[in-house]
């Protein structure tokens, strides 16, 4: 990225990374991202949030031309990820007077990826930070959705950096959105990235843009993704919509079938969700995204989740879904699993014990049918429904 202005004082010293197309291990980002760090000019100065490792070189270059990059003041962390780590340490080396300044949950993970001694100063809910004409205030995000989460509002120039809220894995080689052209493209990662971090913490978020949105905001710079100026109002309404609790009460059927027997099973499943007035989502995890699966999951208040069995085991696509699920987000849920089989039959037990092992009940053992489910089965699976109901 070229060094962008983008207030006063404010400058986004951070890199555009358009070649992107992984986000950690899992999450997709089919229109690169831009990982941000912002400097503030003032009688002391600022960098807030961090660049990638493998980008330290870039973003020494960009905070060279408008600082001294070996006398800045503040680091302040509203993330911390081990992805950070080398350019943070570099960083240091450079600006060995610095004080890093995060909150409590991410100085505990500092210490542990850093391994050195550094400066720090840990900040609470409301604290402020003055750089001379400057005032900068922090607003911790309460776990949301990880300990070392938290915003800084920087109120001269209206400016909040929001870190992971409003975070997206979006390249656009402005990287603010005046004249943005792909509008469409950018909401639907918007919620992409809201569904994949924040989804679990909706009560949580909602309290969190409630206090942001008290404050006059003309600029949203998070931590990944566009500056955002134009549209401000709404990226707050977009979160509003979606943090927006669904009172109505629903099901969602997940099953893997190899034969068509398992389908049979789900069908049927679906079927008496429907007759008691459910509104229900059947979702076939050979073609759904295992994100998909696990959003649909954790949206859903009653869960059936059913496989068939492969060499003893469960077909990668189960188990790719598993691997999303959010134990936090699924604690007491109330399930049941089913699945058809052929020899064995293991694949309906390793299923219901990795949901138990993610802290939800189940409200049955395991319902397996040789083959094609017969009447008894049948009806076993609709009394699993009623029960789960009740």
């Amino acid at each position: 990225m070229s060094l962008m202005r983008i207030s006063n004082n404010v400058y986004n010293v951070g890199v555009l990374a358009p070649l992107v197309r992984k986000s950690g291990l899992d999450k997709n980002c089919k229109y690169g991202t831009a990982y941000n760090s912002y400097f503030i000019d003032d009688k002391k100065t600022a960098l807030i949030d961090m660049v990638y490792g493998e980008y330290t070189g870039d973003f020494l270059y960009s905070l060279g031309l408008v600082a001294d990059i070996g006398a800045v003041d503040y680091l302040i962390l509203n993330m911390v990820h081990p992805q950070q780590a080398g350019s943070i340490e570099k960083f240091l080396q450079v600006s060995p007077g610095t004080v890093i300044v995060c909150c409590e949950g991410a100085k505990k993970i500092l210490d542990n990826i850093l391994n050195m001694p550094y400066n720090c100063v840990v900040v609470n809910n409301g604290d402020r930070l003055k750089l001379g004409k400057s005032i900068l205030e922090f607003i911790c995000c309460e776990n949301i959705p990880s300990p070392d989460s938290m915003c800084t509002y920087f109120e001269n120039d209206c400016v909040l950096f929001s870190g992971n809220m409003f975070s997206t894995d979006f390249c656009d080689p402005k990287g603010i959105d005046e004249e943005l052209a792909y509008e469409k493209e950018y909401f639907e990662e918007l919620e992409s990235c809201f569904n994949y971090y924040l989804s679990s913490y909706k009560s949580g978020v909602k309290n969190i843009i409630n206090t942001l949105q008290s404050k006059q905001v003309y600029y949203i710079a998070p931590a990944k993704g566009l500056v955002v100026m134009d549209r401000v109002k709404g990226l707050f309404e977009s979160y509003c919509k979606w943090c927006t609790a669904n009172k109505e009460k629903t099901a969602v059927v997940l099953y893997a079938s190899a034969s068509g027997c398992t389908r049979k099973m789900a069908e049927t499943i679906y079927s008496e969700f429907k007759i008691n007035g459910i509104n229900t989502q059947l979702i076939n995890m050979q073609t759904a995204t295992p994100q998909q699966c696990a959003v649909m999951l954790s949206n859903a208040s009653y869960i059936a989740a059913g496989s068939c069995t492969i060499n003893k085991g469960l077909p990668s696509c189960v188990w790719n879904t598993l691997s999303e699920i959010n134990g936090i987000a699924n604690d007491n849920k109330l399930f049941f699993t089913f699945g058809s089989y052929g020899w064995s039959g293991e694949g309906t037990d390793l299923l219901c014990a990795r949901l138990l092992q993610s802290g939800m009940k189940r409200i049955c053992e395991p319902i397996k049918a040789c083959m094609n489910p017969t009447e008894e089965i049948t009806e076993r699976l609709k009394n699993a429904v009623v029960n789960l109901l009740e």
